[in-house]
């Protein structure tokens, strides 16, 4: 008479499929997402000034269209460049992937406020170019 087999898996081998190092490209948490794909990118300090940081960076966020949803951050606004501006990050209805900060370096560390606190996955800070 035979012995039964159990139904319990061989610990001796290896299961490729359930092991994240077999297949470092689709594994499903991708933290640097946050910053080379976002889907949502808040530009605080966006402004209509000529030449100025906020101006240019939202123009060319709005112009050459990378499939996500551009919020302009300026208090003192309720629009820039035609799109509806926010007071602050708080304030932006959706999740930010993103957060570019494009304020002068000398405010930059005042208008933390602007964007700290929404749990944005990443952030650039432009301030003092």
């Amino acid at each position: 008479m035979m012995a039964s087999r159990s139904n319990r898996p061989d610990p001796s081998v290896v299961n490729l499929c359930s092991d994240p190092t077999h297949d470092l490209l689709r594994v499903a948490h991708r933290p640097l997402d946050a910053i080379f794909a976002p889907r949502a990118i808040a530009v605080i300090g966006a402004s209509e000034r000529p030449n100025s940081v906020g101006r240019t960076l939202l123009w060319n966020l709005i112009r050459n269209a990378f499939g996500g949803t551009v919020y302009p951050v300026n208090p003192k606004h309720n629009s820039v460049l035609g799109i509806k501006a926010y007071p602050s990050i708080a304030a932006i209805p959706e999740p930010v992937d993103l957060a570019v900060i494009a304020t002068p370096a000398h405010r930059a560390r005042g208008d933390r406020g602007l964007w700290a606190g929404r749990g944005e996955r990443g952030d650039r800070d432009l301030s003092g170019l």
